[in-house]
């Protein structure tokens, strides 16, 4: 079984917390055991996505439909991943070809998928994109906007290549 350490960074309490002789508290290191999913999804990564060895795999919530988690690399790269113990008919093949198709178009910000399917060491199925900072404020006005351009930009591709992407 594969394992890696992840060092939590210090918070600002920490921070403040540090002596005065100008030594620095402790991070907090742990050994993280990965299994099933998380093994099978790391080795996709570091083989195939070009980004090096995952760093960390933390996770990030879930639901009754399926778990996320937050995955970083050695390269900087970080990326949002989703499993679910349902099919990838069924969860992410919907997901990932609108996600896709609003991606090409560029008129809205939407993560770049990189990879999804069913899992093959344990059931269920995946979903690897790019992660987003969801953070700031946003202009719903904009917003519409460039959802009025995704709607243009999709309905002046033909039929096989919207089928395509």
């Amino acid at each position: 079984m594969a394992a890696f350490i992840a060092i939590a960074p210090f918070t600002k309490t920490q921070w403040k917390a540090a002596r005065g002789d100008g030594s620095l508290p402790r991070p907090r290191v742990r050994v993280i055991r990965m299994g099933g999913p998380q093994r099978e999804l790391t080795k996709w990564i570091e083989d195939n996505a070009g980004f090096g060895k995952v760093t960390s795999f933390s996770g990030g919530g879930g639901s009754g439909w399926a778990s996320s988690s937050i995955v970083d690399t050695e390269s900087g790269n970080r990326l949002f991943v989703k499993t679910s113990k349902r099919p990838s008919e069924a969860m992410f093949t919907g997901e990932a070809e609108g996600l896709r198709a609003m991606h090409a178009t560029n008129t809205v910000t939407v993560p770049e998928v990189y990879h999804y399917g069913d899992l093959k060491e344990a059931d269920g199925s995946f979903i690897i994109m790019e992660h987003l900072e969801m953070r700031g404020s946003y202009s719903q006005a904009e917003l519409g906007k460039q959802l009025a351009m995704v709607s243009t930009a999709r309905t002046e591709q033909s039929h096989e290549t919207s089928r395509s992407i």
